[in-house]
């Protein structure tokens, strides 16, 4: 399926939207073109640095732990930040780093 952004393609809840609906289709080159394209516009809102973490599903794990390290500074009281931070950890195999994060003392 081709389909293109054509409303204000520099419109940041359109690529966004846009990223999300890719995603959903598996199309996860195409989501993450449109993420960067949103954190050219945004590059410190925590909500769109989350979002990157597609890269975790593509294996680009040191994006996707510099994105979430970030996103999770600028929601350190999230957990939802701290969770995806955390498996961006883990992929890469920094599994003490993981479980701080994950607030597990075992």
């Amino acid at each position: 399926m081709t389909w293109r952004l054509s409303i204000n393609p520099q419109a940041v809840p359109a690529l966004r939207q846009a990223a999300g609906i890719a995603e959903q289709q598996g199309e996860l080159e195409r989501s993450l073109s449109y993420w960067m394209r949103a954190r050219k516009d945004e590059p410190d809102n925590p909500e769109i640095l989350l979002s990157l973490r597609v890269c975790l599903k593509m294996d680009l794990l040191d994006d996707a732990e510099s994105s979430l390290t970030k996103a999770a500074s600028k929601r350190p009281d999230d957990p939802a930040y701290q969770y995806m931070l955390a498996a961006a950890k883990v992929g890469k195999r920094q599994f003490e780093a993981a479980q701080r994060l994950a607030g597990s003392d075992s």
